[in-house]
């Protein structure tokens, strides 16, 4: 890890095999080097996942992003992860425009990663994301449509006209 003063930040969630949260446990720095580690006592043949996580906000990833383990009659070491900054996507509507949903999809499983919202003058944030994956960026909000501005993170809004009988 590059950035170590996010270290205290991180912790290192334990989930059973069906992905229940067990516990959360704190890394601590091991010496002067570049290691952090963490204890968790279990039972012996015991599986679980850990995966680390930012307890805070910030821009760090992990890799990969959680690891299976299985407890035999041993205590288990070194088990390595990579820390990496994240990147982050930024874009605005035009005309600026409030309550915008973006929606932000894993190109690969279809799946939805985020939602975020545009603030008052149309922009948006979003991540960290990883930058191992592709990802769809939609805009939505009600009664309006999105083109995209080029082949920036950028959008054109358009709203739609209303009648009411």
């Amino acid at each position: 890890m590059k950035d170590e003063s996010q270290a205290s930040k991180i912790a290192v969630n334990i989930l059973d095999s069906e992905g229940v949260k067990l516990d959360s446990v704190q890394l601590k720095k091991s010496g002067n080097t570049n290691e952090f580690t963490f204890e968790y006592y279990s039972s012996v043949d015991q599986s679980f996942v850990i995966e680390p996580q930012l307890s805070e906000d910030g821009n760090l990833l992990f890799y990969p992003q959680r690891k299976q383990i299985s407890v035999g009659g041993e205590c288990i070491t070194n088990i390595q992860f990579e820390a990496k900054t994240g990147y982050v996507v930024i874009g605005k509507i035009e005309p600026a425009t409030e309550e915008v949903a973006i929606k932000v999809t894993n190109k690969k499983t279809q799946q939805e990663v985020t939602t975020v919202f545009t603030d008052a003058t149309g922009s948006y944030k979003v991540g960290p994301l990883y930058d191992d994956q592709e990802y769809e960026i939609e805009p939505f909000k009600e009664d309006y449509i999105f083109k995209r501005d080029g082949t920036t993170n950028n959008f054109k809004a358009q709203k739609l006209s209303t009648l009411s009988v």
